[in-house]
């Protein structure tokens, strides 16, 4: 379960005073004898405008009595009061954060079974006493004879300093630690003892070197270009049986169109 804080009451103080002021003449007339509530009632000329006024009055004119004085001096103390204090309230209860201990308030809806609200983190409580608090030693008397060695006038003042005893290993199991492989020793050769060497870098593939083409001649003559042309021409009809079609003419008549070109130049 949850436990909430108990919140504190806030009273306003003028309504508290009214509410009290109406109770005390609820309870001064309730308590009045009838023989002077009569001549209270007489004095005042209230028979004279209303015959229901009129001694002998019973219980009903006690009671509309004690309504009427209740409202009229609690609305009065009301008035008066709230003018001079104003909205000034009288709180009941515990105050929030009062000790250690105070949990923070939390609604209803924001509250849950497994996580209660938790107490403020204060410096005092978790931290201990603050350094300014903290006092220097008393200063301890004077011996009576200066000539007493210190230790015995102070035996706290000589303490004798023993080295920090291992820890015990009991319980604890021997685990044996194998020695670690030796590295292999690199080979040692004589002087002139020969040995395999090899390449550090991988081969490279080496392409077969093409034919170098022939290189043109920019000087030479049409003439000379047309021989090639023709040695060309009979080559290839020798080396693949073509035979040229007697009907078609054009290589021909490029060939004549040449060599005039070249009988002209």
């Amino acid at each position: 379960m949850v436990a909430y804080t108990r919140q504190r009451l806030n009273l306003p103080i003028a309504g508290a005073a009214g509410g009290a002021s109406a109770l005390l003449a609820a309870l001064a007339f309730a308590l009045a004898p009838l023989s002077l509530i009569e001549s209270l009632v007489v004095a005042s000329g209230l028979p004279g405008l209303l015959g229901a006024a009129e001694p002998p009055l019973g219980a009903t004119a006690r009671a509309l009595l004690c309504f009427g004085g209740s409202v009229g001096a609690g609305a009065l103390v009301l008035l008066v009061v709230g003018r001079i204090v104003g909205n000034r309230t009288l709180s009941f209860g515990r105050r929030r954060g009062e000790g250690f201990e105070a949990t923070p308030i939390v609604r209803r809806a924001d509250s849950h079974p497994d996580a209660p609200p938790r107490p403020p983190v204060i410096a005092t409580r978790e931290l201990g006493a603050p350094m300014m608090s903290v006092g220097a030693e008393e200063e301890r008397p004077l011996p009576q004879d200066l000539d007493t060695p210190l230790a015995e006038f102070d035996p706290l003042a000589f303490i004798e300093s023993h080295p920090p005893q291992p820890l015990p290993n009991e319980g604890e199991p021997d685990y044996a630690v194998a020695a670690p492989a030796p590295l292999p020793r690199p080979a040692v050769f004589d002087v002139g003892e020969r040995f395999d060497t090899f390449a550090l870098n991988p081969p490279v593939a080496t392409s077969t070197p093409r034919a170098p083409q022939p290189a043109f001649d920019r000087e030479i003559s049409v003439p000379a270009l047309l021989e090639r042309l023709e040695a060309g021409i009979s080559r290839r009809a020798t080396d693949d049986t073509i035979r040229v079609d007697q009907g078609d003419t054009r290589l021909s008549i490029a060939i004549d169109s040449l060599r005039r070109l070249a009988a002209a130049g």
